[in-house]
């Protein structure tokens, strides 16, 4: 627990201190970092906690230069996710087929492990060890999907402690309440779920592996926008920013088939704001 403390905390230095440098200097802090991101292949070759060490570093340049460049979170969101969703998702492959890595067995091990140490009754180690099998077998087809979530959650978080940090310097973007997304996602949202509903996983395993994946990134991308459009109009109607997060921690506590259903709808909801433009962001000034 004192270890993961610790990393958190550098990690959070990282940031912060990337972020300032990259918004005084632009790209040119990158001269800075270089000797940092060598650090791991001199003390022993490539280790597999590298992504690790290198995602605060990636979070607080993009926050530096989203601020500097006077971007906006759509910019810094969807940059750091993509760099990140390549980076653990090619980690993870390079571990498992170069270096005979596999991340989810090695989890596998510590569960067990760990439940070992707890004293875990035989029957319910076996079950719990089936249940894990089973999560595995799904995992590896989600490599990728599994990457953009961990990758757009530390990226939303980042951009929470960014832009606090960045107050003192009187600078400020747009937030979530502006994001949009381009028109054309759209068919990556229709394709996707195309093949994957349509592709045989036996016949056409990566068609059908890059359809799952495809859908469930872009979903959960029409799930921001659908965010977006709800603060834009809590904002506008006088809330404060602590309503929203208030109604999504009652999401969060309302159970998962509750969950399932509303992110369901959320998603529907944002794909259907590229038609409707409900905050008219795409309205054209008048003549």
């Amino acid at each position: 627990m004192d270890s993961l403390f610790t990393a958190a905390i550098i990690g959070a230095v990282f940031l912060i201190t990337s972020t300032f440098i990259f918004y005084k200097w632009g790209w040119k802090g990158a001269v800075i970092f270089m000797p940092i991101l060598s650090i791991p292949f001199i003390k022993g070759g490539y280790g597999r906690d590298f992504p690790s060490l290198i995602a605060p570093l990636i979070l607080g340049s993009l926050g530096g230069i989203t601020f500097r460049a006077m971007r906006s979170l759509k910019f810094y969101l969807l940059a750091s996710t993509l760099v990140l969703t390549i980076l653990f998702t090619g980690n993870f492959y390079f571990l498992k087929f170069n270096m005979n890595v596999d991340i989810l067995e090695d989890s596998k091990k510590i569960m067990l492990d760990m439940l070992k140490s707890y004293n875990v009754p035989e029957d319910k180690m076996s079950l719990l060890k089936n249940d894990y099998d089973r999560y595995i077998t799904i995992a590896y087809d989600l490599v990728p999907f599994s990457s953009f979530f961990y990758s757009l959650i530390l990226a939303a978080f980042s951009f929470i402690m960014i832009r606090i940090f960045m107050l003192r310097f009187n600078a400020t973007v747009n937030g979530l309440e502006y994001f949009q997304l381009n028109d054309y996602l759209i068919f990556a949202l229709i394709s996707g779920w195309g093949a994957f509903l349509l592709a045989d996983k036996v016949k056409f395993y990566f068609i059908y592996l890059a359809g799952i994946n495809t859908a469930l990134i872009s979903s959960f991308l029409y799930l921001v926008q659908a965010l977006g459009v709800i603060k834009f109009f809590l904002l506008k109607k006088g809330w404060s920013t602590a309503m929203f997060y208030f109604l999504i921690a009652i999401l969060l506590f309302s159970g998962m088939e509750m969950i399932l259903f509303i992110l369901i709808l959320l998603t529907g909801f944002g794909a259907l704001d590229l038609w409707a433009d409900f905050r008219k962001l795409n309205k054209k000034p008048a003549e």
